[in-house]
């Protein structure tokens, strides 16, 4: 026997999935994550589902860990070193005001304090020419000084350093010689592309987590390995997969690791379903992420604001992820108002129900209440809910509000699901996209609980549930490939475009590619390169992303990329200036290595079973408690349908079908949900 492990790691739960190679047999697995060493829930799943180490072929893994390290700040002790003059890039930070008519708004505190910035004499000017030669003996001066502060990490931003990393390069090897104890990060490795906030916020930021995560990749290969598995993968912010080596290498790469691998595996079920549109809707216990699939490929994204408002450049998948789980905390503000969320009770203490010492209220106790959770469910297969507990925390909650238990319980779930629609906006309808266009696909051990409502709301036509949704972003681990990206800035204008210099950085950047790919094992016939440009008409400050052949560039393809770029423009912002002089700005290149093709076996049709037991659930369509009966999903089959409203049942998720919907079960067990207007 011989097996691949997917395995998600998030803020309450570990989630596991794995597929025999050869029988194409799949099994799922899920417990509380163990936040302080992840490798103990890790072991635990794999000797639960009663797999031998030594025959899992390869274990690929998802994690938060970057993610709620730069949320909490909790990373390494870092210094810059920037070109004199541009010491305070940091602290000046953009113009834009987030919150335009606030007197209160105060600019965020990046992560490097203004006296360990410092700036050093050399200048390189915009075509990469070195005008003033590096003053070495200010750059020995720099390490001292930093060595004297007793810093864990150095990151190193020098103006125009994208066209011309000599000096950069040669600051590394003064820091190896006097400092050799501290990472390094370099800006012309980090983002060697234009706008120098951005490059510099990034690569502070990868120096920020470069120790941390040094730390935690190399513990857990070393536990990998030495219970007697050969390979380790995790997954990448841009949905791909990478060794341990190069996560080491580029530690930015890893901070949206986790929710990549729920919109990997939703791409994946856009083949399955032949839905080349979905909306992803993932709810776990702590969070909501949201992403948009369009035909057949998720949208991705070169830069997001973090929570505290500085900005990280890194190809990723473009999701809006709010602080809205199951384990999300309802609480009132000083006016009385009751608010859910950001705040998560997380896996310990967890839901008040869940009985291990919690005391706040949360969207899962709110969820019990009402009925949507049975007081006889086992979540996860053993955790018990206890509803006296759930009563006790939202009873004190809704005093506070002037409701009753169960007008409080409503509330929580109606502003959970307010909360969550308006991330779905922001990543569909805010972008131009017409939702209704879209089926939302639901999963997390809390998506299919709230998807219906919301979809419902929006006028989104179609919920799918998929198979295993409570392990789901641990399936999109089994099935990521392996991926890099690269980018390159080369501003030229429209009227003197150079055709070789533009074949010379595709050159540039397929050797690296070429380097990557095979380092990581791929065979060239697994090989794929996707190339894109960002363009923009003259005068503009932001770029559109126009994928253009992978070929050697002509005056003719330049004409297509025009025409392609007119039309995206059209779409994105409802107008285009046709014959306007236009920008090539920076040249990226997508290298895929395909390494596994998962493969679901579809199923036996078989007679539909009625429900198990029936409740009094509450569905804010009416807006009343109804008779409702429960099914075991387990006991559905290909081609079975019926009538909502109805709860779905099983071990590590619950799905709500709203009254006046249709329930369709497909040939892969899939939950295929006909919402009603």
């Amino acid at each position: 026997m011989s097996v691949r492990v997917g395995i998600d790691t998030g803020g309450t739960f570990t989630d596991l999935v794995y597929q025999d190679l050869e029988t194409k047999e799949v099994g799922v697995r899920k417990i509380l994550s163990t936040p302080k060493d992840p490798s103990i829930a890790i072991k635990d799943l794999i000797d639960q589902v009663g797999l031998d180490p030594k025959e899992i072929a390869i274990l690929v893994f998802g994690t938060t860990a970057a993610t709620n390290a730069l949320i909490e700040k909790k990373g390494a002790k870092v210094g810059l070193i920037t070109t004199k003059g541009f010491s305070d890039v940091l602290k000046i930070q953009r113009i834009t005001r987030p919150h335009h008519f606030s007197l209160k708004w105060v600019k965020s505190e990046h992560l490097v304090p203004r006296n360990l910035c410092i700036g050093v004499t050399e200048r390189v000017n915009v075509k990469g020419q070195i005008i003033t030669p590096l003053n070495e003996d200010e750059v020995r001066k720099a390490v001292e000084r930093f060595k004297e502060e007793k810093l864990d990490a150095i990151a190193i931003s020098l103006l125009f350093s994208f066209k011309n990393p000599t000096h950069e390069r040669r600051i590394q090897q003064i820091i190896r010689e006097y400092y050799a104890e501290a990472c390094v990060s370099l800006s012309s490795e980090v983002l060697p592309q234009w706008r120098e906030y951005e490059r510099t916020s990034s690569t502070v930021i990868d120096a920020f987590l470069r120790p941390l995560m040094n730390d935690f990749v190399s513990k857990l290969e070393s536990k990998i390995k030495s219970w007697g598995i050969p390979h380790l993968l995790i997954m990448r912010s841009n949905g791909g997969s990478m060794t341990p080596q190069a996560a080491k290498e580029r530690p930015i790469t890893l901070v949206k690791s986790g929710p990549a691998g729920g919109v990997i595996g939703s791409r994946y079920f856009t083949r399955l379903t032949s839905r080349s549109n979905l909306i992803v809707a993932d709810m776990g216990g702590t969070s909501f992420d949201a992403c948009l699939i369009v035909n057949n490929e998720p949208l991705y994204t070169y830069s997001t604001e973090l929570e505290w408002g500085v900005p990280v450049a890194t190809p990723m998948i473009d999701d809006r992820s709010i602080g809205a789980g199951g384990g999300s905390i309802a609480w009132v503000d000083s006016a009385g108002v009751l608010k859910v969320g950001p705040e998560s009770a997380g896996s310990d203490p967890g839901p008040v129900c869940y009985g291990r010492g919690g005391g706040a209220p949360t969207v899962t106790d709110a969820n019990l209440i009402l009925g949507r959770l049975r007081r006889e469910l086992k979540l996860a297969g053993y955790l018990s809910l206890d509803y006296e507990l759930a009563k006790r925390a939202i009873t004190a909650l809704s005093e506070k509000v002037g409701l009753s238990l169960e007008e409080c319980a409503v509330g929580i779930i109606k502003i959970t699901n307010s909360n969550m629609a308006q991330a779905l906006r922001l990543i569909s309808i805010d972008k131009g996209y017409d939702i209704r266009d879209f089926s939302i696909i639901a999963f997390g051990g809390a998506g299919p609980l709230h998807a219906a409502e919301i979809a419902g709301n929006m006028k989104i036509k179609e919920e799918i549930v998929p198979v295993f949704p409570g392990n789901f972003s641990a399936l999109g681990a089994l099935v990521a490939d392996i991926r890099f990206d690269y980018v390159q800035t080369n501003i030229m204008y429209s009227k003197d475009i150079d055709i070789e210099r533009i074949n010379s950085v595709w050159r540039d950047l397929e050797l690296k590619a070429r380097q990557d790919l095979s380092r990581e094992g791929v065979d060239e016939s697994a090989r794929q390169l996707i190339r894109s440009i960002e363009m923009r008409y003259f005068g503009q400050n932001w770029e559109l992303d126009v994928e253009v052949p992978n070929a050697e560039f002509t005056p003719e393809i330049v004409e297509k990329t025009r025409r392609k770029f007119d039309a995206l423009h059209k779409k994105r912002f409802g107008y285009n200036i046709e014959g306007e002089m236009f920008e090539f700005v920076n040249f990226r290149l997508v290298a895929i290595g395909k390494k596994y093709e998962f493969k679901l076996r579809e199923l036996p049709p078989g007679e539909m079973k009625g429900p198990h037991t029936f409740g009094r659930v509450y569905f804010e369509k009416t807006g009343q408690f109804e008779k409702c009966p429960f099914y075991l999903r387990q006991s559905l089959h290909p081609g079975n349908s019926f009538e909502g409203p109805a709860i779905i049942e099983e071990k590590n998720s619950t799905t709500l079908v709203p009254p006046e919907s249709r329930v369709d079960i497909d040939k892969f067990g899939n939950i295929m949900i006909t919402l009603e207007e």
